[in-house]
């Protein structure tokens, strides 16, 4: 079963390691929208949804990295 987007966003922000304040400066919108959006009261305008994507597709690159440095270090 696919995660809702609150509970995405959610895992993202923690997997990236910061507070909601955090996101929020991150993609120049208030705190209160992210709660928003973890909650599920409301979803993202367009705008920051690309933002957040952008910091998805980050997150991936840094987890292939991260895999690629340890298959490395296993040769």
């Amino acid at each position: 079963m696919e995660a809702n987007y609150s509970d995405r966003l959610k895992n993202l922000r923690k997997t990236l390691g910061i507070s909601q304040d955090a996101l929020a400066e991150m993609i120049n919108c208030g705190v209160a929208s992210v709660r928003r959006w973890e909650s599920g009261n409301t979803q993202p305008l367009p705008l920051y949804q690309e933002k957040i994507i952008q910091l998805e597709n980050i997150d991936s690159v840094n987890v292939l990295k991260q895999k690629g440095a340890y298959l490395n270090e296993t040769r």
